[in-house]
C-alpha cells in the first residue's frame, strides 16, 4: 500500500446538513421544492445527477451548480465525524502516508482542515477545482 486516501464530505467532515441546506437554497432559487428526505433518497456524488433527478433540465444544471457553490462558501462550521482526527493521527504515527481527494473547493476545505489542525496529517491534497475532471471520476485519485 502506497497511501490511504480519504474524502472530506461525509467521511471525515460531517457536511451533509450543511450540503443539504446548500442545495434546498439552489432548488428553492430554481422553483423546485427539496425536502431533507428528497434529499437524502436522491443524493449521490454526482451532483449533476442529483439535480436531473430533481426534475431540472439539462440547460439549467451548470447554473445550479454555480448556485450551489455560492450559497455553500464559507460554511466552515462543519465538525468532524467521530473519531475522524484520532484515526488520522494513529495512521500518521504508524507511518501511512495519508492523503485527501474531494469535490470540495480548495479555499472552502483549507479552511476547515486549518480550524481541525488537520493540515498537517493529510500532506497530499487533490480539490475539486485543481482539475478539469471532478469525483466520481477516477483522474483525481490517479
Amino acid at each position: 500500500m502506497r497511501a490511504i486516501i480519504f474524502d472530506w464530505d461525509g467521511t471525515l467532515a460531517d457536511t451533509l446538513g450543511l450540503m443539504y441546506l446548500a442545495t434546498e437554497e439552489v432548488a428553492a432559487s430554481l422553483g423546485h421544492h427539496l425536502t431533507w428526505g428528497d434529499y437524502c433518497r436522491l443524493w449521490t456524488p454526482d451532483w449533476r445527477a442529483l439535480y436531473r433527478s430533481m426534475g431540472m433540465p439539462d440547460e439549467i444544471i451548470e447554473e445550479a451548480g454555480r448556485r450551489w457553490w455560492a450559497a455553500y462558501r464559507g460554511r466552515d462550521e462543519a465538525d468532524l465525524l467521530p473519531g475522524a482526527a484520532d484515526a488520522l493521527e494513529r495512521l500518521h504515527v504508524a507511518g501511512h502516508p495519508l492523503a485527501l481527494v474531494t469535490a470540495g473547493h480548495r479555499d472552502n476545505v483549507s479552511a476547515q482542515l486549518r480550524r481541525h489542525g488537520l493540515e498537517r496529517l493529510l500532506p497530499v491534497r487533490v480539490h475539486g477545482d485543481d482539475m478539469p475532471e471532478t469525483k466520481p471520476h477516477p483522474a483525481p485519485l490517479r
